[in-house]
C-alpha cells in the first residue's frame, strides 16, 4: 500500500512539473526572443547615433567651413576656379 501511495505522489509531482513547464516555458522563450530583439535594436540605435553625429559634423562644416565647401564642390561636383585648366590623364594599356 505504501508503494502505491509513493507512485501516486511521484505521478502527481511529475504531472505538476509538466503543467508548470507547459505554462511557463513558452513565456520564457518569448522573453528570450524579446531580449535578443531589444539587444539588436539597441545596437541599431547606437549605429544611428554615430551616423547622426557624423552627419551633424558634416552639416556644420558645410555651413561654416569655406575650404571644406570648396573641397566638396571640386571633388563631387567637378567644379573648378575661373582660369584653371583641368588635365585628365588617360592610362595607357601596358604591352606584354
Amino acid at each position: 500500500m505504501a508503494k502505491g501511495r509513493l507512485v501516486i505522489r511521484l505521478l502527481k509531482g511529475v504531472g505538476l512539473v509538466a503543467i508548470l513547464a507547459f505554462l511557463f516555458v513558452p513565456g520564457y522563450i518569448k522573453i528570450q526572443e524579446l531580449k535578443e530583439r531589444d539587444r539588436k535594436l539597441s545596437d541599431r540605435v547606437d549605429e544611428l547615433r554615430k551616423e547622426n553625429e557624423k552627419l551633424s559634423g558634416e552639416l556644420e562644416r558645410l555651413q561654416n567651413d569655406p575650404v571644406y565647401i570648396e573641397y566638396i564642390a571640386r571633388k563631387e561636383m567637378g567644379l573648378v576656379r575661373e582660369g584653371e585648366v583641368i588635365y585628365k590623364l588617360i592610362p595607357t594599356e601596358e604591352k606584354k
